[in-house]
């Protein structure tokens, strides 16, 4: 969702239509994308965060972000309270946290890395570090490739999606345009697949667990808690690196008793 509005918002600023404008035109977009894809949890998290963004431009008032995803978790649980226990609801929001506490102070930390190369990293090891136990818990596995495979295919999807809005644009101006942009659409959709197939049929792309219990999932999301705490503070940096290593220490010690490796 983020990718689309983002795409359809270059694509509008491209033809000079005012961003005002273009988030009025955005909102209904979005809904009307999340409609037909099923109101699935993450892409309601998705489109009502990216809503409450564009609600904030047409108003000309600041957002935050952390508040926009706690509106966003209460909507979607008004209407759907049983979504709070949903492996799709868990994961979105999550991982999104994650991403949105742990990734800009690792890009900061990249800063000798192109820009574009640095927000990949940081967004991936983010999203791995906030789903993870996540995963185990829910689909008993842990994948080892995901990491290198994101990274690669991030810049990918982008591109499709993008392609993608640019060929609906394209249509009412000609064939050739949208045979163009249809084309190099399928192109990046073939090297995604290419992708996919090569790293899944790896032996160990993933490894089998046990579901960790719940003990373990406290002490490990503290402990990235505190992981956010040691990267964002330039003093102090060894003692929150000293308890982030205790609290993981624990975490793991505790792991070995619950996640049958």
């Amino acid at each position: 969702v983020g990718l689309l509005a983002f795409s359809l918002f270059y694509v509008l600023w491209m033809l000079r239509v005012p961003k005002h404008i273009i988030a009025f035109i955005s909102i209904p977009f979005l809904a009307f994308f999340a409609l037909i894809t099923g109101m699935e949890p993450s892409v309601l998290r998705a489109t009502l965060m990216a809503c409450s963004f564009l609600f904030a431009m047409i108003i000309d008032r600041d957002s935050d972000i952390y508040n926009i995803m706690a509106f966003s978790a209460l909507v979607v649980l008004l209407f759907r309270p049983s979504d709070l226990f949903d492996a799709g609801f868990q994961l979105s929001y999550v991982t999104t946290l994650s991403i949105i506490y742990l990734a800009p102070p690792l890009m900061k930390k990249m800063a000798f890395l192109p820009k574009w190369l640095s927000s990949v990293i940081a967004v991936s090891v983010s999203a791995q570090i906030g789903s993870a136990p996540l995963i185990a818990l829910y689909f008993f596995r842990f994948s080892i490739v995901s990491l290198a495979v994101n990274v690669l295919i991030t810049p990918i999807i982008a591109a499709i999606t993008f392609l993608g809005m640019l060929t609906v644009f394209a249509a009412p101006l000609g064939s050739f345009l949208t045979m163009i942009a249809g084309a190099a659409n399928w192109l990046c959709l073939s090297l995604l697949l290419s992708c996919v197939r090569f790293f899944s049929g790896f032996p160990f792309a993933s490894i089998a667990l046990a579901p960790p219990s719940y003990i373990f999932l406290v002490f490990y999301y503290f402990a990235a808690f505190m992981l956010g705490k040691a990267l964002f503070v330039e003093r102090g940096l060894l003692k929150y690196s000293v308890s982030v290593a205790v609290i993981w220490l624990l975490a793991y010690g505790h792991g070995l008793a619950s996640w049958d490796c």
